[in-house]
């Protein structure tokens, strides 16, 4: 059957049949460690660039 298509999804979706990755697991996470410094650093460089991104609207609809 030619799994394309709106029917083949379908067809996918309700067909039960072993899936390939069922067994492995993602690995990513294990192998690539985020310290709690990065995290820092990222949530304050999206923090000061959302804040910068606020105060620049908000001193552009003064001007305006």
């Amino acid at each position: 059957m030619n799994s394309q298509g709106f029917f083949g999804a379908l067809w996918q979706y309700w067909d039960i049949q072993p899936k390939v990755r069922l067994n492995r697991r993602n690995t990513f996470f294990d192998e690539e460690k985020i310290t709690n410094y990065d995290a820092l650093r990222f949530s304050m460089l999206i923090s000061i660039v959302s804040l910068s991104i606020l105060i620049f609207w908000s001193i552009l609809g003064v001007v305006l």
